[in-house]
């Protein structure tokens, strides 16, 4: 009798304890504007992507945010955008961005929410040249990079590889990013840069590019933060998901980077 008694008391304590508890994450009135876009020295029309945040239980692809007023403003001229597909704005002409100068994105929403995000455009390092061989060890082609780092610490690079003229890095899993922490004002002769499988290349020469990007400091750590919460994550003692803090104002997330740009393009010949 003294057993069944010491068996149950815990039940009923756990019981007794236990509460349903309902997340509201992402009810109607909690929907957040999410942010993604780049401004660039490079002359070209450029795009601003606006979606929803969607519910943490469900895979369901972003809603697009439609029907939002987006410019760009360096303080003297205004950047028009227009709406060219559901949540993609695209400037009305060909711009591009001043080293040294400060770009806000200004984005009014259907429903009146405005928000604002400001980045400033740091010179890059220029490109020297893009090298590659096929690693036998790896089985994959290896792309170099040849570039003279400049002097000061403090600067935060990011690179696009494109393949036939589509962007092959655009995932944050396989995005390329660093600081100049360890070759600060030295020549970078021939650094491991990116990986392309044989079976990536649909053609035996294909053309690529690679897009070297100034960027702050601020969307470097933007982009540890994002990496931590979801590609570098996965660990036991990992902690809670939460939504990254990115440069746009009024609850908004993402992040909005103003940039400037050196390419170098290539054949690559299997």
């Amino acid at each position: 009798m003294k057993k069944t008694i010491l068996y149950i008391l815990p039940l009923i304590v756990l019981y007794s304890c236990s509460e349903k508890i309902d997340f509201d994450l992402n009810k109607e009135d909690n929907i957040r504007l999410v942010v993604e876009g780049y401004f660039t020295t490079e002359a070209k029309k450029h795009r601003i992507i606006l979606t929803q945040t969607s519910s943490y239980f469900t895979n369901q692809i972003p809603k697009a945010e439609e029907g939002a007023k987006v410019e760009i403003t360096d303080g003297t001229k205004v950047i028009q955008f227009i709406e060219i597909e559901p949540g993609i704005y695209e400037t009305v002409s060909i711009d591009s961005g001043i080293v040294g100068y400060t770009y806000t994105l200004n984005i009014e929403r259907s429903n009146g929410e405005k928000h604002t995000a400001s980045s400033t455009i740091t010179p890059v390092t220029p490109i020297d040249s893009i090298t590659y061989n096929f690693n036998s060890f790896y089985g994959e082609y290896v792309l170099y990079l040849w570039a003279q780092e400049s002097p000061g610490e403090g600067d935060y690079y990011q690179w696009d590889v494109y393949l036939d003229s589509a962007l092959h890095n655009g995932s944050l899993e396989n995005m390329v990013f660093s600081s100049d922490d360890f070759v600060d004002g030295a020549y970078i002769p021939g650094l491991e840069l990116y990986y392309f499988a044989p079976e990536d290349l649909a053609n035996d020469t294909s053309d690529v590019k690679v897009d070297m990007l100034s960027i702050p400091r601020n969307y470097y750590e933007f982009l540890i933060a994002a990496s931590l919460e979801t590609v570098w994550n996965g660990g036991p003692f990992d902690g809670p998901p939460a939504n990254i803090k990115g440069n746009v104002d009024n609850g908004a997330l993402g992040f909005f980077l103003a940039s400037d740009i050196s390419s170098y393009q290539f054949k690559l010949v299997k």
